[in-house]
């Protein structure tokens, strides 16, 4: 495939909790999510599934579903619902990866989990409702003035923050955030550090629209709650930190700052960074140790490309040299990639072209192992690089 175009970087009006969390580990990976063409990159399955889960949750919070297993059932047609439309509107890639989202990793155990947690949200703003003798959800007014607030845009008093909160719940002060992975290994709270800024962030927007908000909680997709509390400090303290951020980038960009000086590549910063494929300093920068946390990706040139074939589907092999990238360097061979992935560019990649192999599969990961596999599940793209007198 061919890489999408570098985006020109712009001033900003105001900052949202994501950018402000994807510049403090790299303003470049920042820019491309503000800037970047909209579905020139393949969407992770997870990305997806995700949204399905927003969206099933909101339909629980604002009590738009029925009791019981009439609920779940409605809930699971609309996460089918916004799953096909987002998998219509998907990269060609991921198309050529799946026939259709339900084919996606465990879509159904996190389809069936999300409905049951929405329903359970819906049942529980029902019953308040009915205590309350009248919907406490209003979708209009002041914020202040509502129990509770459901997928709200929020603006900071001075406009340079603006973010979109799942829930506020005036009765226990509390800002929640769904996330529809699993609970992270590397957190013994349940929250990692860019969470735990978000949700300080998520506390500092609620208070400066005068809703009471001490603590922050976020639900993962399999209904496991980690909660903390934000003092008022902690929570200024974050927004002042953003505003700095804004400041930065706006006096970057003004400074006449390219996509590629923004970035700020290492070990840490480019750990699931969905924009490497298009990061030049990324590229210049990895080397093989930072493997572990980044997968395996690797930018060299074909000097030789084997066909195959498996169930009537041809695949083509292809043996790189001059590899650098987070995966060893020297020679590699990547193996059987599915043509149709190869097919979606302006051309198919021929010997003697440069290609960047982004989020592949080395298993067993030793340095003897010289072989990459392509992983559907992964999301393996091929992509075409730049040309070496452009590197």
């Amino acid at each position: 495939m061919d890489l999408p175009p570098i985006p020109t970087p712009r001033s900003l009006e105001n900052i949202s909790p994501s950018f402000y969390n994807a510049a403090l580990l790299c303003r470049a990976r920042a820019a491309w999510q503000q800037f970047g063409p909209r579905g020139a990159l393949p969407a992770s399955t997870g990305s997806i599934i995700g949204a399905c889960f927003h969206a099933v949750m909101e339909m629980g919070n604002e009590g738009r579903l029925s009791e019981g297993e009439e609920g779940i059932r409605e809930a699971k047609a609309a996460f089918d619902q916004k799953a096909s439309q987002l998998f219509s509107e998907a990269h060609p890639l991921l198309k050529a990866k799946f026939v259709s989202p339900e084919k996606f990793p465990f879509y159904f155990e996190r389809r069936a989990r999300a409905a049951i947690l929405a329903a359970k949200a819906s049942s529980g703003v029902v019953a308040r409702q009915a205590d309350a003798h009248g919907r406490g959800t209003a979708a209009h007014g002041n914020p202040a003035d509502q129990a509770r607030l459901v997928e709200q845009m929020l603006s900071s008093r001075d406009g340079l923050i603006k973010g979109r909160i799942d829930l506020w719940e005036r009765s226990s002060s509390t800002v929640t955030d769904y996330k529809s992975g699993l609970e992270p290994k590397n957190a013994p709270s349940g929250i990692t550090e860019n969470e735990t800024r978000q949700l300080r962030l998520y506390v500092h927007l609620a208070q400066e629209n005068g809703c009471a908000a001490t603590s922050a909680a976020i639900v993962r997709g399999d209904g496991h709650r980690a909660a903390i509390a934000v003092p008022a400090a902690d929570a200024d303290s974050e927004g002042q930190m953003a505003r700095h951020t804004l400041a930065q980038f706006n006096q970057l960009v003004v400074g006449g700052a390219h996509f590629h000086s923004l970035a700020l590549p290492s070990r840490e910063s480019c750990a699931g960074c969905p924009y490497i494929a298009l990061c030049d300093p990324f590229w210049e920068a990895a080397q093989p140790e930072w493997e572990e946390i980044c997968g395996a990706n690797a930018e060299g040139e074909i000097v030789e490309i084997r066909e195959a074939s498996f169930a009537g589907s041809p695949l083509r092999s292809l043996s790189l040299k001059d590899c650098r990238g987070s995966a060893p360097t020297g020679d590699l061979v990547v193996e059987q990639i599915p043509l149709a992935w190869l097919s979606l560019g302006s051309s198919v990649p021929e010997v003697g072209r440069r290609v960047r192999i982004v989020s592949a599969a080395r298993r067993p990961p030793e340095p003897q192992n010289r072989v990459l596999r392509v992983d559907r599940v992964k999301s393996t793209a091929i992509w075409m690089a730049p040309n070496p007198r452009s590197l």
